[in-house]
């Protein structure tokens, strides 16, 4: 977290460059890189994504996940339950070049969640919250020493968790056009209160690989899906998260069960975490926060799905206490 002492400086200001404490030099992947090389880069330094610089045009031309890497490789490589099963080992090749492979990749999805924003470090925190609120996870800041740093919805959450009370207590924010305005905290909202986390959710069985299940997910254009039982029951969660690690070389450890694949990757495949539609939002934000997950699934007093609450979700309903508009 900032110091006090500049959080209680900057209390009307709240400059993104106090997300960015602590916070990693940019890595950045090259056009030239092949998709193999990008995906040991990323291995490497432990992340998900970066954005990717074009030498020849000088610029970032966007910006380049895991999911988008083993879409390519290994989940758009056959037809869910068309294709003989030796399908599900076809894998595409990792030398394709990245600047090639990714041109108009997106072009097609009018989410947020694959757009490469840049802001200025000296803008307000708030200025990220509407873009935040329609499915942007991260977002590159541009510091006043020439470097860069990614901040994303977790840094967000950390923020709101930790010093949202205290926006509220000096008596409202100042929004960009110097306006004082009025806030108060919906921390103390209950799920069902704040209108979130109701809704379809996306959930796999467990007698089906982790390539299928991930194939399944990226038709959806959803990031992650419960694992149920036969009964419906909630046993865990698969995710884009859990790709994170992967490089050329382990790309097929993909091919196994989906429990086997999570119990591989993680060690163990975790009882999943859920909550309540009586949970505060406070509550939910610390669950995010503790457990490193961006989502948490509503449950029943039996255990059976309701819904699934996200941070974009919690950025949203902040974005309408503060009065800021989500277009």
């Amino acid at each position: 977290h900032p110091p006090q002492a500049a959080m209680e400086e900057k209390l009307n200001t709240w400059p993104l460059a106090l997300l960015a404490f602590e916070k990693r030099t940019l890595v950045t992947l090259q056009a030239s890189d092949s998709i193999g090389a990008a995906l040991n880069t990323l291995q490497e330094n432990n992340i998900m994504c970066a954005p990717v610089y074009d030498e020849s045009k000088k610029e970032f031309t966007a910006m380049a996940s895991m999911p988008d890497f083993m879409t390519y490789v290994a989940f758009g490589c056959f037809q869910n339950s068309a294709d003989a099963p030796e399908a599900y080992a076809q894998f595409h090749d990792v030398d394709v070049k990245v600047g090639d492979w990714m041109t108009g990749l997106h072009d097609d999805d009018p989410s947020y969640a694959h757009r490469l924003v840049f802001k200025d470090a000296t803008e307000h925190i708030v200025s990220v919250f509407p873009e935040m609120a329609k499915g942007l996870h991260r977002v590159v800041l541009n510091l006043e020493d020439g470097s860069r740093r990614i901040i994303s919805q977790t840094d967000v959450i950390r923020f709101l968790f930790a010093y949202g009370p205290r926006l509220a207590k000096h008596g409202g924010w100042t929004n960009a056009a110097g306006q004082k305005c009025d806030f108060i905290s919906p921390r103390d909202q209950t799920l069902a209160e704040s209108g979130i986390g109701s809704g379809d959710v996306f959930s796999v069985p467990t007698d089906i690989t982790a390539v299928d299940a991930y194939r399944r997910m990226d038709r959806a254009r959803v990031r992650a899906a419960a694992v149920v039982d036969a009964n419906g029951s909630i046993i865990t969660t698969i995710s884009v998260s859990d790709l994170r690690g992967l490089k050329s070389s382990t790309l097929k450890t993909v091919l196994r069960p989906v429990l086997a694949f999570l119990q591989h990757h993680r060690g163990d495949f975790h009882i999943s975490h859920t909550c309540t539609k009586d949970d505060s939002l406070q509550t939910i934000m610390m669950m995010m926060i503790t457990y490193h997950v961006h989502r948490l699934w509503v449950v029943d007093e039996d255990n059976k799905l309701q819904g699934v609450v996200s941070m974009t979700d919690i950025i949203g309903v902040y974005c309408k206490a503060l009065g800021v508009e989500v277009k």
